[in-house]
């Protein structure tokens, strides 16, 4: 039986498919303030989700080094995508039908037109987020980065 097939897989992917619909704001523009990541409101209950995390350089090719993230999400060359850009994030995840594919087991490649979209710069240091329960990968641009650690700091220690 194939998994992505399963019934819990057809349950992660309709999650995965909210987290990419609270996800996109629209075109990003480099003047818009960029709002912090939250995911808490899609949820009604405990869900048991961990997430993985690497910093990296994106380079004049748009990969970024990812080999341990790729590992860990069982994605393999070839396999196809879905890429969307989101007010600073790049947003990847495994479809049936997207018009990317995974092109390397070593780096996330993020496409030109869909990096500019995003307002990523080449060299410039990007987190990138794996989300193995719901098929998911988010690159954050530094912009993104900066945003969370000052609203962390407006709102102050402890909260």
């Amino acid at each position: 039986m194939n998994p992505q097939n399963s019934p819990e897989s057809t349950s992660d992917s309709a999650l995965g498919e909210q987290i990419v619909a609270a996800l996109e704001f629209g075109p990003a523009q480099r003047t818009q303030e960029i709002e912090p990541l939250c995911l808490g409101s899609l949820w009604t209950e405990t869900v048991d989700c961990s997430v993985s995390h690497i910093l990296g350089r994106l380079d004049r090719s748009g990969r970024v080094s990812a080999r341990s993230l790729l590992a860990l999400m069982g994605w393999r060359t070839g396999e196809v995508l879905t890429v969307r850009s989101s007010r600073g994030r790049v947003l990847f995840v495994r479809s049936c039908s997207g018009p990317e594919h995974v092109r390397s087991s070593r780096f996330v490649v993020i496409p030109v037109s869909v990096r500019t979209a995003a307002g990523i710069e080449v060299g410039e240091l990007v987190l990138i987020s794996a989300v193995p329960q719901h098929d998911l990968i988010i690159v954050h641009s530094q912009r993104v980065l900066e945003s969370m650690v000052l609203e962390q700091v407006r709102r102050g220690p402890g909260r």
